[in-house]
């Protein structure tokens, strides 16, 4: 069947490359006929949908803006919880002022004539019994220094603010609406 001519390790070199030869082709025809789709998956990641934002692409691989979330979530949420209660703390100091701002225009005076009249020459009303709770509340002990003016100063103060948040043009949500940041940004609401 063969020639005896040919050297023996030439004959299995040829076995070889038939049975690479064969192989190949029936890859190609398997391929082409059977289930390319399962073979095109496993070898290339899916595709994220075109309403993800891919952020960076390395080796044909998208790297989208919901994987990188779910990468940092916790602190994601940290954060957020964060910037709510800045923006809650910042509202509260902005709605303070301008009652105070609202009451002295009424009265004719100025907001630091007003805190004058309404809370330093009004510090007799505050019962010692106040301050003593208060500073049992704050977890103060002996020793510490605490100048019982500055308690009365800062019950005085609160007192007058629960006065002025009682008038009937004061008008507070029972949560204040609190947008969330958009992507690019800042917390002030600047675009980046």
């Amino acid at each position: 069947m063969h020639d005896r001519s040919v050297p023996p390790h030439t004959e299995n070199i040829r076995r070889a490359f038939m049975l690479v030869a064969s192989l190949t082709i029936g890859t190609v025809i398997w391929f082409l006929l059977g289930d390319s789709d399962s073979l095109v998956a496993e070898e290339t990641p899916p595709k994220p949908p075109r309403s993800e934002s891919v952020l960076a692409e390395v080796g044909g691989i998208p790297v989208t803006e919901d994987e990188v979330r779910s990468l940092v979530a916790d602190e994601l949420q940290a954060l957020e919880a964060q910037r709510r209660q800045l923006m809650e703390a910042a509202l509260e100091v902005r709605v303070r002022e301008l009652m105070v701002e609202v009451a002295a225009a009424e009265r004719g005076v100025t907001p630091t004539e007003l805190v004058v009249l309404e809370v330093e020459q009004k510090l007799d009303q505050v019962a010692q019994a106040e301050v003593d709770s208060f500073i049992a509340e704050a977890g103060l002990v002996d020793g510490q220094a605490v100048d019982p003016i500055e308690v009365r100063r800062r019950l005085r103060m609160q007192s007058f603010i629960q006065e002025l948040e009682s008038r009937p043009d004061v008008e507070r949500s029972s949560e204040p609406p609190l947008p969330e940041l958009k992507p690019g940004e800042s917390a002030a609401g600047v675009t980046e």
